[in-house]
């Protein structure tokens, strides 16, 4: 299933909503939305409890080197994994991944 992501890169994408008032609530004031923001790499994905933000039972991904896009991606996404077209692929290149 997702184990099989582990070694691969995920974009990341900032929902077009975003609760107001639990942005405020973490001192955000000035966010993007709907647009891909930047890259993960996916170490691992496992039920193996690894960290304090995994929950027991559940799959856990665990990620690293984080990478965010100096400009932006202007993106509709939908909900869970979803692929993206070639042509928003070499948009992530040129944004320097």
């Amino acid at each position: 299933m997702f184990q099989e992501l582990a070694g691969d890169v995920l974009l990341l994408h900032a929902s077009r909503t975003v609760g107001v008032i639990h942005a405020r609530e973490h001192g955000l004031s000035e966010f993007v939305t709907g647009h891909i923001l930047g890259v993960v790499e996916v170490v691992d994905c496992t039920r193996d409890v690894r960290s304090r933000w995994h929950i027991p039972g559940h799959y856990g991904w665990y990620l690293a080197i984080p990478r965010r896009f100096a400009v932006p991606i202007p993106y509709r996404a939908q909900v869970g994994l979803f692929h993206v077209s070639d042509e928003v692929l070499a948009q992530a290149a040129d944004a320097g991944v």
